[in-house]
């Protein structure tokens, strides 16, 4: 959960509709590419997605934001959105590729996150 009020009213009503959140049935999948050119995927019910928007507009306005989604099995993750500036350097990062017949064993992307800690 992301607090962005200070106000006593509004920090609740942040809370109240995170709870709705995880009162609704929602199912989140994401594929990421295997290799170069590679399709990458997002399958969610609506919830779901509007979810996801609802992190992603959060991202862009505070650069970071963590959210819990889970898959058809229940199991869930948390899925890190960083909106990074223009002059960030992409070469602290390695390329997304997940396959390892074809590449080694990939580190977390945690350099493009500064308010989280990320364990990678």
């Amino acid at each position: 959960m992301f607090i962005t009020d200070d106000e006593p009213i509004k920090m609740i009503a942040q809370i109240e509709a995170s709870i709705k959140y995880f009162e609704e049935e929602e199912t989140l999948h994401i594929y990421g590419q295997q290799m170069w050119h590679d399709n990458a995927y997002i399958v969610g019910n609506r919830a779901a997605l509007q979810r996801l928007q609802d992190q992603i507009t959060q991202a862009l306005q505070y650069g970071e934001k963590k959210d819990v989604f889970f898959p058809n099995d229940g199991e869930g993750y948390d899925l890190y959105v960083a909106c990074v500036d223009d002059q960030f350097n992409w070469e602290n990062l390695e390329a997304p590729y997940h396959d390892t017949e074809i590449f080694e064993k990939r580190k977390q992307p945690t350099k493009a996150f500064n308010k989280y800690k990320i364990d990678g």
